[in-house]
């Protein structure tokens, strides 16, 4: 489908605003394995002027989001902002091939009559995820050992685990403390 916003207004004149509302039809997407739901019904204010054939469109506000925390996979629910400014290319007009990599341009649809944002919103949701996205500030996150989710109880389990490279080193440390021990304080002589 698409989030598309009607660009083909003539009745509006040259230096001329246009607001509204479009619907955030980005529904799901993949993040770095785990799965980012937005909230159905979600909507994003945009505002457009007119110049000449062209619009400079601004998308901005925020959606609700929900994806697994990533200490202990539980649902997070998180706010992601969206705020960007765009090109409209005039009707008819291509993108050219020197373009500024700074600036958004979108193109128009084949009828030229409007635009989908949709691409250009889901990357900006993408780059408003937070590097690590937890249920809350104090989550434990789960045992590494046999998976027990640490915010609804604890384990049995170790805490203090043995880098499984320096076990040797481990019972080398436990057999020269016994031999320092049998020596005596004259240090075996």
């Amino acid at each position: 489908m698409g989030m598309e916003i009607v660009v083909h207004r003539p009745d509006v004149s040259d230096g001329g605003r246009v607001d509204g509302q479009v619907v955030v039809d980005v529904v799901a997407f993949d993040w770095s394995g785990y799965p980012v739901h937005v909230q159905e019904g979600s909507e994003l204010t945009f505002d457009m002027q007119k110049d000449g054939e062209r619009w400079i469109l601004r998308i901005h506000g925020s959606v609700e989001a929900e994806t697994a925390c990533h200490r202990c996979l539980a649902t997070a629910r998180i706010e992601l902002p969206v705020d960007f400014y765009a090109r409209v290319l005039a009707r008819g007009e291509r993108l050219p091939e020197d373009e500024d990599e700074g600036e958004d341009i979108i193109p128009r649809s084949k009828d030229g009559k409007t635009v989908d944002v949709a691409p250009r919103v889901r990357e900006d949701l993408i780059l408003a995820l937070p590097t690590k996205v937890l249920c809350s500030s104090d989550c434990r996150g789960l045992c590494p050992q046999c998976g027990q989710d640490l915010n609804l109880g604890t384990c049995d389990c170790p805490t203090e685990e043995v880098d499984p490279r320096l076990a040797e080193l481990e019972k080398l440390k436990a057999q020269l403390s016994g031999t320092d021990k049998g020596t005596g304080s004259d240090g075996g002589r």
